[in-house]
Parts: structure tokens; C-alpha cells; sequence
């Protein structure tokens, strides 16, 4: 079936002389995507200092008490694409995506901020 270009949000690009094969793997299709999903892509591609807002506190964000399905999709859709990133190639990002995770079962629109932050963050360093 010859070399894989693609698999789970990874992009191998494979080079191969005489005497070695060399892999690169890249999660540069899968960030695009994110960040397009996030609604950032029009945004300017200046990288934030870190990855959370600094003097504000994620994990001291109050969750809400009100039952909002879309929030939580959001949110968790979110968290789980930063969490595959910071395993796969960003350990920079797993503090923060750690945090985040804690409030996804009741998010606020802070919650939301602080993800896109992130992502913010993520594409001024991809």
C-alpha cells in the first residue's frame, strides 16, 4: 500500500537515502484544524508568551451551575484536541489542557476564553 501520509491527525513525510530512512512526523493538518474549528484562523498569528493568561487563574474560575449541552461539547471538543496535541508533540500545552479538563462537566464562558487562549497561543508556536 506504499508509506502512510496520514494517520490520526499525524503527517509523516519519509525520506530515505542509500544507507538510513528518515521519518518526520507533524501534527500541522491537525492543529490547522483545530484552530479553524476555534474560529482563530483570521486572527493574527502573534504568539501569546504561554499558554495561560498570566495573573488569571485558570483553576479558580468559577464553574456555573447551569446545564448547557453546547458549552460542554464545545469545551470538551476543545480539551481533547489540545490533550492530543500534548501528548503527541506539545508537552507545553498539558498544564494548561490538564486544568481546563477539571471543568468541562460545568464550563463558563471563562472556561471557553481561557481554551481559546490557549489555542491563541498554540498558533503563533505551531
Amino acid at each position: 500500500m506504499g508509506n502512510v501520509t496520514h494517520f490520526l491527525g499525524l503527517r509523516f513525510q519519509w525520506r530515505e537515502t542509500k544507507d538510513t530512512l528518515k521519518v518526520h512526523m507533524s501534527q500541522e493538518a491537525f492543529a490547522d484544524n483545530l484552530i479553524q474549528q476555534a474560529r482563530l484562523s483570521d486572527i493574527s498569528s502573534t504568539s501569546n508568551l504561554t499558554p495561560f493568561r498570566s495573573g488569571n487563574p485558570v483553576d479558580s474560575i468559577e464553574e456555573t451551575n447551569q446545564h448547557d449541552p453546547n458549552l460542554e461539547h464545545e469545551t470538551r471538543s476543545y480539551v481533547g484536541s489540545l490533550l492530543w496535541l500534548s501528548i503527541g508533540t506539545r508537552p507545553d500545552l498539558f498544564t494548561i489542557t490538564n486544568i481546563l479538563a477539571k471543568h468541562q462537566n460545568h464550563p463558563s464562558k471563562k472556561h471557553i476564553a481561557a481554551v481559546k487562549y490557549a489555542i491563541k497561543y498554540f498558533k503563533g508556536t505551531k
